[in-house]
């Protein structure tokens, strides 16, 4: 049952006035009414910096970042008014799916805007992912940013404060920072639509990893389930993961997790199997209120976390400056998101100690009849800008597939070439301290780029394997390291990656740089 509001909280909510935050006069102010969860609805107001003619389109997400599916978050407005500092309304008009027109847009003081939840939301197609959506809910409410704040093209840099006013005895779980006033601030719409909130029952613990302060807020209607059972499952991940970065690139993280009963699941079927979503200090996950789940959170909050070297510290403009209007056509570089990420989810469990080499090249054997299954004939460039097409949507899951094969065949080509002196894990190192948080890399270069920060011979892989749908050679690639690529049963059997138990000494000085990032 929801908790009773406290007297501030009641005194807030009956006022009549206009919303009139203290605020610097560049800042964009929202104010969320999440008192009542029984209407299911969020009520929004914004008042926001000043205003020019060229902003009279107010936009909600069509697409995000990590998100690759279609969002049309303004399908669930239910109600949307502009008013002037007096509280004269000013005209507005639906204009798109997303785009809302106001007439006088100089005019405009306070924006207010009710919102539908995704959970549970009746949509004929495109349902929203819980993970990425946005949910109200008896004991909780989880709000992917993205989903809930729209936005003026001309002031997606604009800084931007949230006040929200929730149940009293409620938590509140975010990576955003308070200001000095206690509102949550970003420093941009790109920061707030990067950071997701969980408010609710939920359950608390954290951890220091280095000098990476590590959170978990849980909601569970499992009391098996908590935020100490998901750490303990996970502090093992997070250690591997710290010495796989080897230095702490992040001071703060926050995991966001709110599992689901069967009732939950009955309203959307989505939240049957679950999922996770990256942010850049945070990730979001959605999945069943069941204790046989979380032995497999290990391999989901390893990829997870791992978004914080890619893309948080290595990403193009385009990413940076993402357009939330349309997908990104001229991405060249999801193989770099989310398939050198999935290979590091797995390597650095290798490195790590928490699973054996036939552990992992199990795991590699699978992926690759994984990719094979799927029989698509796309290149890893051609994935990553045309996934969103309808014939690339059928295609996506290859870019967990064939993008950590072809990353560990990268990295076993650099170890080669350099003699063991560097694989794909220090390339990734490098160029995060080239560009970092602060500066994107050239989207149209960046293949140009890592090869400058390799070698030649790296130009030739790139071409053929990422450009180019040219089959990975695994026996070739592996054999450096004294592990073959063989044939199970008799002709036509599934093959896989098997370790010669005789290596040479030089297979044998390259295989356990390759296993745990150092020679004997």
């Amino acid at each position: 049952m929801p908790r009773p509001l406290s007297l501030l909280s009641v005194l807030i909510l009956s006022a009549s006035a206009l919303f009139q935050p203290v605020l610097a006069q560049d800042t964009f102010a929202y104010r969320v009414d999440l008192s009542n969860p029984a209407d299911d609805l969020f009520h929004v107001q914004l008042r926001p910096a000043p205003l020019g003619q060229a902003d009279s389109i107010y936009s909600f997400t069509a697409f995000a970042p990590g998100v690759h599916q279609v969002l049309d978050f303004g399908r669930f407005v239910t109600s949307f008014q502009a008013l002037d500092a007096s509280g004269v309304e000013i005209p507005t008009a639906r204009r798109s799916t997303n785009d809302w027109y106001i007439a006088d847009p100089t005019r405009v003081a306070e924006l207010r805007y009710d919102m539908e939840d995704t959970f549970d939301a009746e949509v004929e197609s495109h349902v929203v992912y819980p993970m990425s959506g946005t949910g109200i809910e008896p004991d909780y409410v989880a709000i992917n940013t993205h989903g809930l704040f729209g936005y003026f093209v001309h002031h997606r840099s604009t800084p931007t404060t949230v006040e929200l006013l929730y149940t009293d005895g409620w938590t509140l779980g975010t990576a955003l920072g308070i200001d000095a006033a206690g509102r949550y601030a970003a420093d941009s719409y790109y920061h707030l639509a990067d950071s997701p909130i969980l408010i609710g029952d939920l359950s608390v613990a954290s951890r220091q990893l280095g000098g990476i302060s590590v959170e978990a807020y849980v909601f569970s209607p499992n009391p098996a389930i908590t935020a100490d059972t998901v750490l303990a499952v996970a502090d093992d991940i997070l250690q591997a993961a710290y010495e796989f970065v080897g230095y702490s690139p992040v001071d703060r993280y926050a995991f966001l997790m709110y599992f689901s009963d069967t009732d939950a699941q009955a309203r959307n079927s989505s939240f049957t199997s679950g999922g996770a979503l990256e942010h850049s200090y945070s990730s979001t996950y959605a999945l069943p209120a069941r204790p046989e789940f979380l032995p497999l959170l290990g391999d989901i909050v390893a990829h997870e976390f791992m978004h914080i070297m890619t893309p948080l510290h290595l990403r193009s403009e385009v990413i940076a400056e993402w357009d939330y209007s349309q997908p990104t056509g001229d991405d060249q570089h999801l193989w770099l998101y989310e398939g050198v990420t999935e290979w590091m989810a797995h390597m650095l469990q290798l490195r790590g100690g928490l699973v054996s080499v036939d552990d992992f090249l199990n795991k590699m054997s699978g992926k690759m009849r994984a990719s094979e299954r799927i029989g698509s004939d796309w290149s890893l460039a051609r994935l990553s800008a045309e996934w969103f097409t309808d014939d690339g949507r059928g295609l996506y899951g290859d870019i967990y597939q064939l993008g950590p094969l072809t990353a560990m065949c990268l990295d076993l080509r650099l170890l080669e070439i350099s003699e063991g002196e560097r694989g794909l894990r220090d390339v990734l190192v490098d160029l995060m301290e080239q560009y970092g948080t602060d500066r994107p890399f050239d989207n149209a270069t960046f293949f140009d780029t890592f090869v400058a920060a390799t070698y030649p011979e790296v130009e030739e892989f790139i071409e053929h394997h990422i450009r180019q749908r040219q089959s990975l050679d695994f026996e070739a690639f592996f054999a450096p390291v004294g592990i073959g690529y063989l044939t199970q049963g008799g002709e036509g059997e599934d093959r896989v990656l098997e370790v010669d138990p005789n290596p040479t000494p030089e297979q044998r000085r390259l295989r356990e740089i390759w296993q745990t990032n150092r020679a004997e």
